[in-house]
């Protein structure tokens, strides 16, 4: 479908000599061909990959993918414009990862799903409103490796979201970190602990500039990690980590 569509659209493009109506009927084929565009997805058993998609495509678009471990990494390339909402569940039903992603980030979120899924099949939902995404699109693959779990957002260009994520730490202290600081808006982050107890609720902003910060000592199992952005400019990434 993708390449139908940009050979379409390089037959379609008008001229510098073409007339007014011969635009505005390039233009109605664009949008009719972008109201056709599918998301095509490798769903390869553990590696999961939607490319990015240059036209602006709106959507509801599901997936059945085999996952064979308890846990998945998760990677997805900023929108450029519009929405992408991404809904992970487990083999058993349960949501292990819910998150919808907006404008503008110049480097890619990776996280992970919720520790403690169900291996098997699992189902990928993505939402799309009027979404142009670049860069390497989406990634999922299973924690095979059972790599330590860590939550990072590239650097924000006048960032708002609320982005939340379950994560498997052991008992002790964790860090929310912002690599080069920030110049612009804020990013406050919370930790609550294996036991449902915030134990880190801290603001970055421009007085703080690269720093970390870390948290009170938490019981093991599934942490949350909330991140919340308002106009938030930043270097480097936001990262939380053990």
């Amino acid at each position: 479908m993708k390449k139908l569509v940009a050979v379409l659209l390089a037959a379609a493009v008008p001229g510098c000599g073409d007339s007014a109506s011969d635009v505005v009927t390039w233009l109605h084929v664009a949008d009719t061909i972008a109201q056709q565009i599918e998301l095509v997805a490798d769903t390869t058993p553990d590696h999961f990959r939607i490319g990015a998609f240059a036209l602006e495509y709106s959507g509801t678009d599901d997936y059945d993918w085999w996952c064979s471990a308890p846990q998945a990494n998760v990677g997805l390339a900023s929108p450029n414009s519009g929405s992408v909402r991404l809904e992970i569940r487990d083999a058993a039903g349960t949501v292990v990862h819910d998150n919808t992603f907006h404008p503008v980030l110049y480097g890619d979120v990776s996280g992970v799903t919720a520790p403690g899924g169900a291996p098997g099949l699992w189902r990928i939902r993505i939402e799309s409103q009027q979404a142009v995404m670049i860069g390497d699109g989406i990634r999922i693959d299973a924690d095979v490796a059972a790599v330590e779990d860590r939550v990072a957002i590239g650097a924000g260009n006048d960032y708002d979201d609320t982005l939340r994520w379950q994560v498997g730490w052991p008992a002790g202290t964790a860090n929310a970190s912002v690599i080069q600081g920030m110049w612009g808006g804020n990013a406050r982050v919370r930790f609550w602990d294996g036991a449902g107890v915030l134990v880190l609720d801290v603001t970055f902003d421009e007085s703080t500039g690269a720093a970390t910060f870390a948290s009170a000592p938490g019981a093991a199992g599934a942490w949350t990690v909330e991140i919340d952005l308002h106009n938030a400019y930043f270097y480097g990434a936001l990262v939380a980590w053990r």
